[in-house]
């Protein structure tokens, strides 16, 4: 994790789409779990606009959830699906 970005952004998100989020029925800050097919992980939603539809935005580099559990190795993007908690 770098320090730097701990400043700015303290900690793990996925960042959805505004009409991903809509459809969901998930809002900004509510906790969500991305599933894949080799793990699962709950952080908090950010519902800014800013991921294209249909894509959610998951940095691996944040504390505490280590978004990497959803991947395989050599992956860096992997297909999810996102529950409401």
């Amino acid at each position: 994790e770098s320090e730097l970005l701990g400043k700015v952004t303290a900690s793990s998100y996925a960042e959805l789409n505004r009409a991903d989020a809509e459809r969901l029925h998930v809002t900004d800050g509510q906790m969500i779990r991305l599933k894949s097919a080799i793990g699962a992980v709950e952080l908090t939603a950010r519902v800014d606009g800013r991921a294209p539809e249909g894509v959610v935005i998951a940095p691996v580099n944040l504390r505490p959830v280590d978004t990497r559990r959803l991947l395989a190795d050599g992956e860096v993007a992997v297909p999810v699906t996102v529950e409401r908690l």
